[in-house]
């Protein structure tokens, strides 16, 4: 069984995703994403073109069950590719959820939408018996705070765009991390219904942030020793497990932008890209993560992946996981 694939639209994450598809029992998929193109071809190379594709105008509920309930006489397979499902009537949805409770052996079902929510009944009826690839658009500081902005409104609570871009700053852009501290916010202000700065300074897990950055030194100067202290310290302090892996990812992959940067344009390209980062710290970084190797990163970002996949479909203690997750990542060889 897959589960949820979290990931940001880059050539790595694709590679990553590609990797995945290797179970040939997998009979759904769902992409959301702006621009699904990319990852529809790494599927119809996987699997093959679709036998049929519907999309809002030409989907209907008895032609998708009359071929898809019918066995291929010609092929092992037939494979069915519906896009915009986002955009399909509450009935054709409700058709494909009563589909996935049992899908046929025979038939590949792609499904692709430009925004579905995570929690959506469709999304979790995937990640039963599929894998769902989530491709979010590239996350500025700005569109993060609008984000933020947006999730607090639907709960009723008002959250300024001051205080967001604060919240944004403190934590970086990891979208679970923020989404974790924004429902604390929530839960915090209770009938007061407004954010405040205040809030922000007195329940925001800001408090991790350099013992983070410690955890993500440690890994990239491959020291196992301090990587376990400060990861089990920080679980210790309350840090929640997939928070502090979200965080992980978000290092490593900036490591990866880091060295890509200064491949392309020296040290000037790296600050101008992360302006904090200058003179000797910029020196330190780069001899960490030269010394970590892209082959090395590229690798963590699959060996956290597989760790988030197991913490999700087992009942292993969290700090278990962690000590055996940073030993991987800090492997001399």
């Amino acid at each position: 069984m897959f589960a949820r694939l979290d990931i940001e639209v880059k050539i790595e994450s694709v590679e990553l995703f590609k990797k995945h598809l290797v179970n040939p029992s997998c009979g759904q998929c769902l992409i959301v994403a702006k621009q699904s193109l990319q990852a529809q071809e790494v599927l119809f190379e996987r699997w093959g073109r679709p036998t049929k594709c519907y999309d809002k105008e030409t989907f209907s509920s008895e032609r998708f069950l009359e071929e898809i309930e019918t066995r291929p006489l010609l092929s092992d397979k037939i494979i069915l590719h519906v896009k915009e499902i986002d955009k399909l009537r509450a009935s054709d949805l409700n058709t494909l959820l009563v589909y996935l409770k049992r899908p046929n052996p025979w038939a590949l079902l792609l499904l692709t939408a430009s925004q579905l929510s995570r929690g959506s009944k469709l999304a979790k009826a995937v990640e039963q018996r599929g894998v769902v690839l989530w491709l979010e658009e590239k996350k500025t500081e700005k569109n993060l705070a609008d984000w933020l902005i947006h999730q607090a409104a639907i709960a009723g609570v008002a959250f300024p765009v001051s205080e967001a871009d604060v919240l944004v700053k403190s934590l970086g852009y990891e979208q679970d991390m923020l989404q974790n501290e924004l429902e604390k916010l929530i839960c915090y202000v209770g009938k007061r219904r407004k954010i405040t700065a205040e809030d922000i300074s007195k329940i925001s897990c800001k408090k991790h942030l350099e013992t983070l950055w410690k955890l993500g030194d440690a890994i990239f100067s491959l020291d196992n020793a301090t990587a376990w202290r400060v990861g089990r310290s920080l679980m210790e302090e309350g840090m929640v497990f997939f928070p502090l892996l979200a965080s992980m990812r978000t290092q490593i992959r900036t490591g990866l932008e880091i060295l890509s940067q200064h491949l392309q344009g020296g040290g000037s390209a790296v600050t101008k890209a992360f302006p904090y980062l200058k003179g000797w710290l910029l020196e330190k970084k780069l001899k960490m993560l030269r010394r970590y190797g892209k082959e090395r990163l590229q690798r963590a970002l699959i060996v956290l992946f597989e760790t988030e996949i197991q913490a999700k479909n087992s009942a292993t203690d969290h700090a278990l996981l962690l000590q055996i997750l940073l030993t991987r990542l800090t492997r001399q060889n």
